[in-house]
């Protein structure tokens, strides 16, 4: 801690009101955390710079004045404002984080920070380089493909790795990527894929098929791996050549390619770490820190260069708002944005934890709960513009369904037979989500109310996001409220959601988690997406039927950004594809065509 430091957690120590008291060097000992002779020290170099003005109270142990000659909002503002000017970015957040700092104060910190973000034109080796600035307003969690479950993790996996295939939505079809072809059997029981020759990891070495079976092994393997089932699925991995990879499977399953398409089976170097993030993508990972995260374009890539040289993520502490924002330098609040209102493929539900004892093992309870979550009035009283009722995981089906009203009196009855007995219950939810999952706090103390009024105990608890990887979430909540976000590719992704170890599954008794095993197996077995779409039918019909889940809301996500900035195209998760970002001058058009 540095002398400015201190002095400001020596003044936000005292009243701002009082420039003058009446102290003590042991209680200034105490406030600072250190000895009494750092703290005459310390009090000598601020009285050098005019920051204070101290009066040494005459005989041991007679009080002294200290009369503050800075304020705490100047002081502390500079200080930050210092920081980042000097490219102390570790520095400015860790000072962010600081409990001392008023609220007022932290704001105007912010809003210094926010001046710095966005767009950067910056000269490095007589180049000139676009940087691009982006807030975050929590610390990752990881970016292991095979293990990464949390939509915002997955939008960075992308820029930094690639998948064997690529799944187009618009035409609901699979494209090559990594690979250029593939193929196979009359059964459906042997893919032979034909990876491109000359594409290489950001460390400089070639991908050959040897990475792509060292990828599928540890996705097998892996302790903290989401697809550890594909083993159920795969026999054995053959390298047929440098560039030709063959999985021989262990039935048919024609659906078998979709996988390969996944953000989970992106493919890494077979020597590589955990921790260490090469892969073939658009971007590389310079930095990766608790304040900051640097990707920067590739121009080794086997694709089309991405248009801006560096993106910056900042990890700021803080409320995350409810909107993304791609703010440059310069914008104001008004014309010089556009703001977007983005439905996310994106359901939002209650989950019991039938891996607890409690009432949530009695439908009776469950009916009540449904009627307590009135899905029509939530989206009425939090707020229409940012939801709508869901009654399914598609929100086609939801806007076509009769979402019936319920009342608390319905509520009632069925807590009346039921097994509820007046304990607390506690309700569980990730407190820094992604996009407008982020107002989860809000519909956690809706659910509390309404569920009071019939009597029934509920204890909202937010837990950080990393909580997805740990197993104290269903060790100790009762209830879960959770918003998944799907894929552009819905149906790998609805099976994933059911198969994931980290989401719906891990909250599932034997006997449920047997069940939906069975159904998913049969979907991946299909043959058409016709037959698919009716499992999925009946997968849902299950959940109405026995209240596994309760449907809430699909959610809408706001983003905002500047009229200059081009190639705004969103992904299924709500963030702007990073590679076709680019910056028009000022002056220039805003209606740019752009091939590709």
């Amino acid at each position: 801690m540095n002398l400015v430091e201190h002095y400001i957690k020596l003044r936000s120590a005292y009243p701002p009101g009082k420039g003058e008291m009446a102290v003590t060097v042991a209680e200034l000992a105490e406030t600072l955390c250190c000895t009494r002779r750092n703290v005459k020290h310390l009090i000598r170099k601020m009285e050098e710079r005019k920051w204070i003005r101290w009066m040494p109270g005459s005989g041991r142990g007679n009080r002294s004045v200290l009369i503050f000659r800075r304020g705490l909002e100047e002081m502390a503002v500079s200080h930050f404002t210092d920081l980042l000017e000097k490219g102390r970015v570790h520095d400015a957040m860790e000072f962010l984080r600081r409990e001392e700092l008023p609220e007022e104060v932290w704001e105007q910190c912010r809003e210094r920070l926010h001046v710095r973000l966005g767009l950067q034109v910056e000269q490095a080796d007589n180049r000139r380089r676009e940087v691009l600035k982006i807030p975050l307003y929590r610390k990752l969690t990881t970016l292991d493909p095979s293990a990464v479950s949390v939509v915002a993790e997955c939008h960075f996996v992308r820029q930094v790795y690639d998948t064997l295939v690529h799944y187009d939505a618009e035409t609901r079809q699979l494209r090559p990527h990594l690979a250029h072809a593939w193929e196979s059997d009359s059964a459906h029981a042997e893919w032979t894929f034909y990876l491109r020759k000359g594409v290489r990891f950001h460390d400089g070495r070639l991908l050959s098929a040897e990475d792509v079976r060292h990828t599928f092994l540890r996705l097998m393997e892996a302790p903290n791996s989401v697809m550890p089932w594909l083993a159920r699925y795969i026999a054995e991995i053959e390298v047929m050549d440098e560039h030709a990879i063959r999985f021989r499977l262990t039935d048919s399953l024609p659906f078998f390619p979709r996988f390969l398409g996944t953000v989970n089976t992106s493919i890494r170097p077979r020597e590589a770490s955990a921790r260490r993030h090469v892969g073939t993508g658009p971007f590389q990972i310079r930095e990766l820190s608790d304040s900051r995260v640097v990707f920067e374009a590739f121009d080794g890539y086997f694709r089309e260069r991405p248009l801006l040289d560096r993106i910056e993520l900042w990890l700021v502490p803080g409320e995350k708002k409810g909107e993304a924002r791609y703010q440059l330098p310069g914008e104001d609040e008004g014309g010089g944005e556009r703001e977007v209102l983005f439905e996310q493929f994106a359901c939002e539900m209650l989950v019991f934890n039938f891996r607890r004892p409690g009432p949530q093992h009695d439908i009776r309870f469950r009916r009540a709960m449904r009627a307590i979550c009135d899905r029509r009035r939530m989206v009425k009283e939090l707020g229409g513009n940012d939801r709508f009722p869901a009654d399914s995981m598609l929100p086609e089906k939801s806007r076509s369904a009769e979402v019936s009203p319920s009342s608390l009196d319905e509520a009632r009855s069925w807590l009346e037979g039921s097994r509820y007995a007046g304990e607390t219950l506690s309700l569980y939810y990730f407190d820094q989500s992604e996009g407008n999952c982020g107002t989860k706090a809000k519909v956690a103390d809706w659910i509390r109310r309404r569920a009071q009024a019939v009597g029934v105990r509920i204890s909202p608890v937010p837990v950080p996001i990393d909580w997805l990887y740990r197993k104290e979430l269903e060790e100790k909540a009762d209830l879960f409220l959770m918003a998944d976000v799907f894929d552009s590719d819905f149906e790998s992704s609805w099976f994933m959601f059911f198969r994931n170890v980290n989401l719906f599954r891990r909250f599932l008794d034997p006997d449920r988690l047997n069940d939906v095993d069975r159904r998913t197996d049969r979907f991946v077995r299909g043959s058409s997406a016709e037959d698919r779409r009716r499992i999925i039918d009946e997968v849902e019909e299950f959940l109405h039927r026995d209240l596994t889940m309760l449907f809430l809301c699909h959610l809408y996500k706001r983003i905002k950004y500047p009229r200059n900035l081009q190639g705004m195209t969103f992904d299924s998760f709500g963030w702007a594809d990073f590679r076709k970002l680019w910056i028009r001058p000022c002056g220039g058009r805003s209606d740019v065509a752009r091939s590709g």
